[in-house]
C-alpha cells in the first residue's frame, strides 16, 4: 500500500499547522470583532479580550512561521518544541526575522511589545493587591496617541476615554493586518 504522508514531520508541518491556522484566525477573528464592538478603550472587559484574542491569535501565528521557516527535524523537535514554549512576542518576531526576509515596521513592533506587556503582565493586574488598576487602558491609550494624530482622537464628553472610533479601528486592522 502506498504511503499517503511521507513522515510524521511532513504531517506535522502540514496538517497540524492548518489546523493551528483556523485556531489563530478564530482567534483573530473574535479580537477584531470585538473591537468593532467596542465605544471606548474603558470598557475594561471588552479591551481585555480584543488584546487576550489579538495575543493569542498572532502568538499562534508567529509559531506555525517558525514550525515552516525554522531547520526542524525529527532529531531536533524536542529542542524545538521546547523553544516554542514562550509567550514574548518579540523573542518570536526576532526569531521569524533571523529566519526569513520579513520586517516588520517600528509600528507593528510597538504592537508586539504592547500585547507582550499586556500578555506578561497586565492581564493579571486587578489580581495585585497594589496594582488595582487597568494597565490595558494606559498600554492602548498610550499606542493610540503615538500612532493617530491628535485631530483623529475622539473622546468621550464626559470621561474622556478615548473612542473607538474608524481611525482607531482602522489603525488596529492595519498593524494587526
Amino acid at each position: 500500500m502506498r504511503e499517503y504522508f511521507p513522515n510524521k514531520l511532513w504531517n506535522y508541518k502540514n496538517f497540524n499547522m492548518v489546523t493551528e491556522l483556523d485556531i489563530a484566525g478564530e482567534f483573530i477573528y473574535d479580537g477584531m470583532h470585538v473591537l468593532n464592538q467596542m465605544k471606548s478603550i474603558d470598557e475594561v472587559a471588552q479591551l481585555f479580550s480584543f488584546l487576550y484574542h489579538i495575543s493569542v491569535g498572532l502568538e499562534r501565528l508567529q509559531k506555525i512561521a517558525l514550525v515552516l521557516i525554522e531547520n526542524v527535524t525529527e532529531d531536533n523537535i524536542d529542542d524545538f518544541e521546547e523553544r516554542l514554549k514562550t509567550h514574548s512576542h518579540i523573542h518570536l518576531s526576532e526569531r521569524i526575522s533571523k529566519n526569513s526576509k520579513t520586517t516588520l515596521s517600528p509600528r507593528e513592533n510597538e504592537f508586539l511589545s504592547l500585547i507582550s506587556t499586556f500578555y506578561s503582565s497586565a492581564r493579571y493586574n486587578r489580581f495585585n493587591f497594589s496594582l488595582q488598576n487597568s494597565k490595558e487602558i494606559v498600554l492602548v491609550a498610550e499606542y493610540i496617541k503615538k500612532h493617530l494624530s491628535p485631530q483623529k482622537i475622539q473622546n468621550h464628553f464626559f470621561t474622556n476615554a478615548i473612542l473607538v472610533s474608524d481611525d482607531v479601528k482602522e489603525l488596529f486592522g492595519r498593524v494587526i493586518g
